[in-house]
């Protein structure tokens, strides 16, 4: 990937420059038109700036720094494509957060994907899970137990129908609100 400084005219006259990571110009034209959509920001010049180069130890700390500071001051998505670092990225927040004094980070790990940070030696993190049928009998102490006004009418179904069995679409529509 290659690095593109596009600079640019808004419709008020200012000049403005922003940093487009892309395979070709043509296709960092096409981000930049797709970020300044809701604008007529016009552009000036293209300009290759780094191609194919890993970024720098002071461009990951700069990073992360940013990424600190949005972290710990507002909520935050990690939003991308397949393969784009998502995971990555969030594992490193996780571990760069577990050295700040006051982190408060709540992580819904769908798929395990962050299981490792609370274990072994050295965890980073706890976890928990929400309660199922086989945890009744001998609950650990890393189970919540969710009181049942709290679930909606698809999380009380999803508990008490077997969605494999023929028949459930037929219970499903037998379980119904009561005003």
């Amino acid at each position: 990937m290659n690095t593109y400084k596009i600079s640019f005219t808004r419709e008020n006259g200012t000049q403005g420059a922003d940093h487009f990571t892309a395979a070709t110009e043509a296709q960092a034209r096409k981000d930049f038109g797709v970020c300044y959509r809701h604008s007529s920001a016009t552009i000036v010049s293209v300009e290759l700036v780094q191609t194919d180069a890993p970024a720098t130890k002071q461009q990951e700390r700069d990073t992360l720094e940013k990424i600190k500071k949005m972290v710990t001051q507002r909520h935050a998505a990690i939003l991308g494509s397949t393969g784009s670092g998502k995971s990555w990225c969030v594992a490193n927040i996780l571990e760069k957060a577990s050295t700040l004094q006051h982190a408060n980070i709540i992580v819904f790990d769908m798929h395990g994907e962050y299981e490792k940070l609370a274990v072994g030696p050295n965890p980073i993190a706890e976890r928990y899970r929400i309660a199922g049928p086989g945890d009744l009998e001998t609950p650990n102490s890393d189970v919540l137990f969710l009181p049942y006004w709290l679930l909606n009418r698809e999380e009380l179904l999803s508990m008490i129908l077997d969605r494999s069995d023929s028949n459930a679409p037929n219970q499903a529509s037998r379980f119904t609100l009561l005003d």
